[in-house]
């Protein structure tokens, strides 16, 4: 996690991020980590897709699922 925000920095730089692109990139991508982590603490599949289904997907623009 602590390397997210200066490796979107780099990517950014690549591609013409602004920072306000930066920032959403990375809140996005640790919403992902957070709900990741969150459902493999779950008892089983069908619980574990609550978490990672409800965090946003950077590539839709909204939530997955």
């Amino acid at each position: 996690m602590a390397a997210a925000e200066p490796a979107a920095r780099l990517m950014g730089g690549v591609l013409n991020w602004d920072d306000a692109t930066v920032r959403r990139e990375v809140e996005h991508y640790r919403a992902r980590v957070a709900a990741e982590r969150e459902s493999q603490q779950q008892p089983d599949d069908r619980t574990a897709d609550a978490p990672r289904l409800g965090a946003p997907d950077v590539r839709m623009g909204a939530r997955a699922g």
